[in-house]
């Protein structure tokens, strides 16, 4: 006897799936899928959420096939669904393909799973309730059993059903400084804030109704903010000056007062659990827990990685946080086999230290995922994630209520042009507040007889711009886009090199002016060093281990690359690959050293030391290494004749852009930089020189400032 309920149509975004008369239609629109293609998309809706593995897809769809005639089956049939659904697999909306294992079906789907098992079917026959029971049953009269049919076929639907996605339905902009911004809270009536001003982070307030932002003075030379406390009446703080990674951490009352230092507590960043009574914080790459008065400090966990924007779950049983790092040390006595970090990934630990995990492991893999938060209630735990220099807000519901599992799939709740980050959600529920960035930078140099920066290359918002040896043409970056292209020194007859989604940095010119290498942030999600011809073609990879490498620096024959490890998984040391043998090489003494920069006569290799990033200058016809009085350094440039050294420095009290003289090792300051606002690219504000020597570095001239979104969460 055929079943007389049919099977629910499967629906997902504007499609609907009928699985019986195997049709996909679009807006009520059949769209032609037929054959395997199909097939493979009614597997995937089988079990949204999770891994279809490739094993299984060719057990059931090409059972009989080689291996060969299946993978160019399967790969064919992806690619005609991807076309059908209008997919991207390089940003997926429907099915997400995991790397060697299989794929995955990623968009909310309403209708799966609710199709009844036939009686007799693969369970085997159904029992009646008397053969099943060993106590007599309760017979009802008819019409009672119908109306209790119905009222649990009613319940069950309420209890199943499928919940509407949370939407935003407007946006508020409530600041206009545009100046960078960063972690947000609120007591209520104010939001608090960081902000980078003249050099500097402060701390800064606006009333959640918009307002111009007032700052709030501390003692500090930077002041980043953590937390705040539970009753909302302190800010939980850090502190740091120059280059420190770890800083002490202070209370603040949010009414005004003096701050008070927590103990003895070094972190990067900190936050309290719902009773007050713990603070969760972060050193090095461990997570440690102390008394609210910074007290009684204990090791909770091992980090694979560095952790910030720590977060405690509504009723404090979990810790969530952002790893950063693009994959533990494989020297390491810490490590997760089967489990890939991407460079910004989700992960939570249970209060006691126990089941330290990935948040969405598995789930779109090459999303950065950042920065998350929970709704008051813990309803919804919200983040962001970027792709492409892009980033926007999404939404998971974290239970569903009485019969649901809850960590559903992640909603996308933003989308461009504007990138979206930060999110912080409203006690009322109705709002989140974010931080939104229009990313645009102006090229300018500084003209020494005006005593002013002008613009350069009519302002073109790009860095890294780097003049072949004849001084002829040039080679540049744009931001925020990342890609390389080359022109002639006045700016014309351009040509774009890379293509997304490898993006580009720091480009050098061989000295014979035909290639450009450059480094790379590749599939792998590490940066790495690559050379592209100047006619085009596509860039070849020349490192491929498992740390970021950068800093490509040319040999005054050609004939070899300079290279180092970067911050934050190591420092150093510098290798030379040489690119006809493609054997790699260590400069002596470089065990701590990174970031070279080589002159072009030859003779000297320049590179930052250690953490402290301190000018290390090494002399081939000494062959030692020597330490100049300067550190925070940024970048460093060669003038051509080879007999001064152009850089600049970051986070000293009174940055500047100086001239270094090889003849007596003579440092001179051409210009500060404090009250520059530049661009904070992905190794930090870049500057370079002009074909004259003038400083040249990239303006920001976007706009970061915060939001209040509406939002509708059911």
């Amino acid at each position: 006897m055929s079943d007389p309920t049919p099977p629910r149509p499967i629906r997902f975004g504007l499609f609907e799936v009928d699985l019986q008369t195997g049709e996909l239609r679009k807006q009520g629109l059949k769209v032609r899928l037929i054959g395997q293609p199909f097939d493979v998309l009614a597997m995937l809706l089988e079990r949204p959420g999770e891994i279809v593995t490739r094993e299984e897809l060719q057990k059931r769809l090409w059972p009989a096939h080689t291996f060969v005639d299946f993978e160019h089956g399967l790969n064919t049939a992806v690619k005609k669904l991807r076309e059908a659904l209008g997919d991207d697999a390089n940003n997926p909306q429907f099915v997400e393909t995991l790397a060697r294992r299989g794929y995955r079906f990623i968009a909310p789907v309403v209708g799966a799973g609710l199709v009844p098992a036939r009686p007799g079917g693969p369970q085997g026959p159904a029992l009646s309730a008397e053969k099943a029971s060993p106590l007599r049953p309760v017979r009802l009269a008819p019409a009672a059993g119908l109306i209790m049919v119905i009222a649990g076929m009613l319940l069950a639907y309420w209890l199943m059903r499928p919940l509407p996605a949370p939407r935003i339905l407007g946006s508020t902009q409530l600041t206009h400084d545009g100046q960078l911004k960063g972690k947000l809270v609120s007591d209520g009536t104010r939001l608090y804030f960081s902000q980078f001003v003249a050099g500097h982070w402060i701390l800064a307030q606006v009333s959640v109704g918009g307002g111009e932002p007032v700052a709030i003075p501390t003692p500090f030379e930077n002041t980043l903010i953590r937390d705040i406390s539970p009753d909302r009446t302190e800010l939980l703080l850090g502190s740091f000056g120059g280059i420190e990674t770890e800083g002490p951490l202070w209370t603040l009352p949010t009414l005004g007062g003096s701050p008070r230092r927590l103990g003895n507590i070094l972190c990067h960043d900190a936050a309290w659990a719902p009773d007050g009574k713990t603070i969760a914080y972060a050193h090095s790459q461990e997570l440690y827990l102390a008394g609210s008065d910074g007290a009684q400090s204990r090791k909770l966990v091992n980090l694979p990685g560095v952790a910030s924007f720590i977060r405690w779950s509504p009723n404090g049983g979990e810790i969530r946080f952002t790893v950063t790092q693009p994959r533990p040390n494989p020297n390491s006595l810490f490590t997760l086999p089967e489990v890939e970090i991407s460079p910004n990934s989700l992960w939570q630990v249970d209060a006691d230290g126990s089941h330290l995990r990935p948040l969405l492991a598995g789930w779109n893999a090459s999303l950065d995922k950042c920065c998350g938060d929970w709704t008051s209630g813990g309803k919804y735990y919200l983040f962001d994630s970027s792709r492409g220099g892009l980033s926007s807000i999404w939404a998971m519901r974290e239970k569903s209520g009485l019969l649901r599992k809850g960590g559903s799939i992640p909603v996308q709740l933003t989308t461009g042009p504007m990138s979206v980050n930060n999110p912080l959600p409203a006690s009322e529920g109705k709002r989140l507040f974010v931080v939104g960035t229009q990313q645009r930078g102006e090229l300018v140099r500084y003209d020494a007889k005006a005593d002013q920066w002008l613009p350069y290359l009519s302002g073109l918002s790009a860095e890294c711009v780097s003049f072949s040896r004849d001084r002829m043409r040039l080679a540049y970056v744009t931001y925020p886009e990342g890609n390389l292209w080359i022109s002639q020194a006045n700016g014309s007859e351009p040509v774009q090199l890379t293509f997304p989604p490898l993006r580009a940095f720091l480009p050098r010119w061989s000295p014979d002016g035909r290639q450009i290498a450059f480094g790379g942030l590749a599939s792998d999600r590490h940066w790495h060093v690559f050379l592209v011809p100047v006619e085009g073609g596509s860039p070849q990879q020349l490192t491929s281990g498992n740390s970021d490498e950068s800093d490509p620096a040319w040999s005054p024959d050609g004939s070899s690359l300079a290279y180092s490890a970067e911050p934050p998984a190591q420092y150093g040391p510098i290798r030379v690959i040489n690119l006809r043998t493609h054997q790699v090489s260590t400069m002596p003494g470089s065990e701590d050293i990174w970031g070279p920069c080589w002159s072009p006569n030859g003779r000297y290799v320049v590179a930052n030391k250690g953490s402290s990033e301190r000018l290390a200058l090494f002399d081939f016809a000494t062959r030692k290494w020597e330490l100049a009085p300067l550190s925070s350094l940024g970048f460093m440039t060669w003038s051509s004749d080879s007999e001064t050294l152009y850089l600049d420095t970051i986070y000293e009290k009174d940055p500047a852009f100086y001239r270094l003289r090889m003849s007596n090792r003579k440092l001179e300051r051409i210009v500060g930089l404090k009250n520059v606002r530049r661009v904070i690219g992905a190794f930090g504000p870049w500057s370079g020189i002009t074909q004259d020597n003038a400083p040249l570095v990239l303006r920001d001239i976007g706009s970061q400032d915060i939001y209040a979104l509406d939002w509708e969460a059911p």
